[in-house]
């Protein structure tokens, strides 16, 4: 029996159901992805924080941390270096990451996967972000700078751990991301000693304002 070929409205209709599959299920998959990112961002930070704690006992304190100005988003706070007193890039940080060098409390420092810096950027860029906010206060005595941090460090405790979350931005240093508010939704992954992971804190210097 001969094999009779497609005509053109046949195969109009196989790529419209095609779409249409398409687009049903394009949704679930980039919600599954994310999920799966979230999960690994949650792994990374509890391997980080086991390295920091490990640091504290063998140096008797936190490591420190310096910032770095990222465009669109103010400052990204980094493990290593300085912080200055105004909040400017430490301009003697030569890449030493304390977590890492001389002592591997960790290979590598991870990297975020909601991390997109541009470009040709520093690998810190791509990294997760963490800072010290009890050596943030000190550093920052007499500045403008401080009643901030020390809101920060009232409502976390001495340090937290971000992941960028999935709109990309670093530095929601209040908004933790909720799933609950759609899987793309605002927000950092947080963890700090205080409270564990992602929960609104809201930092008392703001009342002041």
């Amino acid at each position: 029996m001969p094999c009779r070929a497609l005509t053109l409205l046949e195969l109009l209709v196989a790529a419209v159901i095609i779409a249409v599959l398409a687009a049903i299920a394009l949704p679930g998959l980039l919600a599954a992805q994310t999920r799966a990112k979230v999960s690994r961002a949650r792994a990374d930070i509890h391997t980080i924080v086991t390295a920091v704690e490990v640091y504290r006992v063998d140096w008797s304190g936190y490591p420190t941390h310096h910032c770095v100005e990222v465009e669109g988003a103010g400052v990204e706070f980094h493990v290593g270096g300085a912080l200055t007193p105004l909040c400017a890039p430490d301009p003697s940080w030569d890449g030493y990451n304390p977590l890492t060098t001389p002592i591997a409390y960790l290979v590598s420092m991870p990297r975020d996967p909601f991390a997109r810096p541009p470009g040709d950027v520093p690998s810190e860029r791509r990294e997760y972000l963490y800072a010290h906010w009890r050596c943030a206060v000190e550093m920052t005595r007499g500045t403008w700078w401080e009643p901030h941090f020390a809101g920060i460090a009232q409502s976390r405790g001495p340090y937290s751990l971000h992941s960028r979350g999935p709109d990309g931005d670093g530095g929601d240093g209040e908004w933790s991301y909720d799933p609950t508010n759609g899987i793309g939704s605002d927000g950092d992954i947080i963890y700090d000693p205080r409270n564990g992971f992602d929960r609104l804190v809201p930092c008392p210097w703001r009342e002041s304002l």
